[in-house]
């Protein structure tokens, strides 16, 4: 008998004829999945039928213990929320496993032949922000009227504030928003001091602009690149990996630190951030499809160059934990051992 694994990007290609008899998985989450999905193809040798769902790690999640006909497997650039462990209590699940798989990077990007800018989190909140605090010690918010760079800091340029970025709700919006802004935020006594007493209040003061100095973008980076290259003021944000090696865009430090695989891995590059893994416990049997195919993405953090990670531009993570039980109904973490 042949063995086989098919990835399948759309649900409608399970009827196409191929995949009866073969037991069936399926792997949700960002389009940052795919990368995942196709080392899994390379490295797995059963008959198990991966089906590739690309909706984003909060669809993906809110999946996870709905969809209880189909084991799945979640691919998520954050952490599982209360409102998913509840979701998942009633439906009737106990435990979840969460693994951090691997470290990723979000990059500011320009024309290379514009005079590169050095930004902070701070600048990033100050100019994309919504609203912003009348000063360091005055968090009244004030509509941001802020048209160019200089206005931020005075040290920056005299250039038009541009932003080429994600759709609000995206996950890359999301992520930029917690990485960047919320950052920047920081930086304001007041403000740090609100995140902690009235965090609701604080999430209120992160909202970005919604004007002309931020232009939603699709998800096809090559296309953003494109536009990138005619706009000598603009920025666009990309994944870390998908500009390596371009010599058309020049990648921006942040706080003064540029994005590399060590300062992504041991997250000293600000706008770094974590893919957790997650599936439920339940279905995780010994022999289960769902084991066979978890253990691969366990099993990608190769430290040495070459390495699988490495290749599909990811960071194995550094950390001495990686794989907990999460207790749904109390939403406590144990450490576990990886499947």
């Amino acid at each position: 008998m042949i063995k086989r694994v098919v990835i399948c990007l759309a649900a409608l290609t399970l009827t196409a004829g191929f995949g009866a008899g073969l037991e069936r998985v399926e792997i949700a989450g960002a389009t940052s999945v795919t990368p995942f999905a196709e080392v899994v193809q390379k490295i797995l040798h059963d008959d198990i039928l991966v089906t590739l769902n690309q909706r984003g790690s909060t669809r993906g999640l809110r999946q996870l213990c709905e969809k209880a006909s189909v084991p799945t497997v979640v691919l998520s650039s954050h952490r599982v929320t209360a409102e998913t462990l509840d979701r998942c209590r009633v439906h009737g699940f106990d435990w979840l496993r969460e693994i951090k798989v691997a470290r990723y990077g979000l990059v500011l990007a320009q024309n290379a032949s514009t005079s590169p800018l050095e930004l902070t989190t701070r600048d990033l909140f100050l100019a994309l922000g919504a609203r912003t605090p009348l000063s360091d010690q005055d968090c009244t918010l004030l509509t941001n009227n802020r048209t160019s760079w200089s206005a931020v800091r005075s040290s920056l340029p005299a250039r038009p504030i541009l932003m080429i970025g994600p759709a609000q709700g995206t996950d890359r919006f999301n992520d930029f928003v917690d990485l960047a802004l919320r950052d920047g935020a920081r930086s304001f006594p007041c403000l740090a001091t609100l995140e902690v007493k009235a965090p609701q209040i604080f999430d209120r003061a992160v909202k970005v602009r919604n004007d002309q100095h931020w232009v939603v973008a699709g998800d096809d980076e090559g296309a953003v690149a494109g536009v990138l290259r005619h706009l000598p003021h603009g920025l666009a944000l990309f994944g870390w990996s998908s500009l390596i090696g371009t010599d058309e865009l020049a990648i921006l430090p942040l706080n003064g630190v540029h994005p590399t695989t060590s300062t992504i891995a041991d997250r000293t590059y600000p706008l770094t951030q974590d893919f957790y893994l997650y599936t439920a416990e339940a279905h995780l049997g010994e022999e289960s499809a769902v084991r066979r195919v978890v253990e691969p993405f366990v099993n990608l953090g190769e430290t040495s160059p070459g390495g699988r990670l490495f290749e599909i531009g990811f960071v194995p993570p550094r950390d001495s934990e990686l794989s907990y039980l999460v207790n749904v109904a109390s939403g406590e973490r144990s450490a576990a051992l990886s499947p």
